[in-house]
């Protein structure tokens, strides 16, 4: 059974592409069609961008918009776009998002501490920007004629998105009207996932042969991978990609897992339900496996953006259904370097 989508799921998935725009090499924001108007801005939105600590270039790889519009207060993080086509990108990538154990958050002596264990790698991306973002939150619900707060994000923009909300509730008391991530990684574990705020609805969007939202591996993921390890198909994986199935191997105690309600696009563009049987995480990751070598299409299945090529375009185009909000023209990618 098929399940409706709502104007405003669009509205974030549209702020998640702007999110995009704010361009890693200097941090400046671009507006870009037809995404920017996609989101009904009430005015233009703030910007903020920050480096990781690692990083030696200091590109501004974390980055965020906050601004009001027809929903409410709108906070986009930016997200991590796939890797190339090849062997050492896709290895990198890997170990950025994948091999990366969970850690409890600081917390605020004055508030109780933030539930569970959260991927270090992303809460470092967030604490990066949150003594910008902050501020600009609580003067943006200050301001706001609509006292909702909404918080969104694609790719590594879910976990953060996820996490930012966690953090305003338990240290400062904010409650998010709502949190909508499209192909988010786990943000923590099971125990994070446990201890989230239930006042807070979490509504997650997972495309057919996208591989990023069963990161870093669940229980059930590491089952399915051992079995593949030993296939043929899986063997000729692990040749060309080592650093992966030795996670595998190392990572299976860390107990992450998805938070939300899901939305699962299928292969047609129809958004179904957990109870469908195409979203079952072993009927998926069976679908994955089959594509294991087939990087374009797995790269494409990731996208937000409009359909075009080396997008697939699921997220937007189910977020989006019936908007033709991707029947005209696209401006041409401000940040090409991303």
């Amino acid at each position: 059974m098929s399940t409706a989508t709502t104007a405003l799921e669009c509205h974030l998935a549209s702020a998640c592409n702007c999110a995009y725009d704010i361009c890693v090499k200097d941090g400046s924001f671009h507006v870009q069609q037809p995404y920017y108007d996609g989101v009904q801005w009430s005015g233009a939105p703030q910007a903020f961008s920050a480096a990781n600590e690692k990083d030696p270039v200091k590109r501004k790889i974390n980055g965020c918009l906050v601004g009001a519009s027809v929903d409410g207060l709108v906070v986009a993080f930016r997200g991590t776009l796939p890797p190339g086509y090849n062997i050492a990108s896709w290895e990198d990538w890997w170990q950025d998002i994948v091999d990366s154990k969970p850690i409890a958050p600081p917390h605020r002596p004055d508030r109780p501490p933030i539930p569970g264990k959260v991927h270090s790698g992303f809460w470092e991306a967030l604490d990066s920007l949150w003594p910008s973002i902050l501020p600009a939150i609580q003067e943006g619900l200050a301001k706001s004629p609509k006292p909702e707060l909404y918080v969104t994000g694609h790719s590594k923009g879910g976990p953060l998105a996820t996490l930012a909300a966690a953090r305003l509730y338990f240290e400062y008391g904010i409650s998010a009207t709502g949190v909508t991530t499209f192909a988010s990684p786990h943000p923590g574990d099971v125990a994070f996932i446990g201890g989230f705020p239930d006042s807070i609805p979490v509504v997650r969007y997972e495309n057919y042969l996208d591989i990023v939202p069963f990161l870093p591996p669940t229980a059930q993921f590491f089952e399915l991978l051992k079995e593949i390890e030993k296939t043929p198909l899986g063997k000729e994986f692990c040749n060309y990609l080592p650093s992966i199935c030795k996670v595998v191997d190392e990572a299976d105690s860390w107990n992450y897992a998805a938070l939300g309600t899901l939305r699962y696009v299928e292969s047609s563009g129809t958004v179904v339900g957990e109870s469908s049987p195409f979203a079952n995480p072993y009927f998926r990751l069976a679908e994955i496996a089959d594509h294991l070598l087939a990087f374009e299409r797995i790269a494409a299945a990731h996208c937000i953006a409009c359909k075009a090529k080396g997008c697939a375009g699921g997220y937007l185009g189910a977020a989006c259904a019936g908007s033709g909000l991707c029947d005209g023209p696209i401006d041409p990618d401000p940040c090409p370097e991303t």
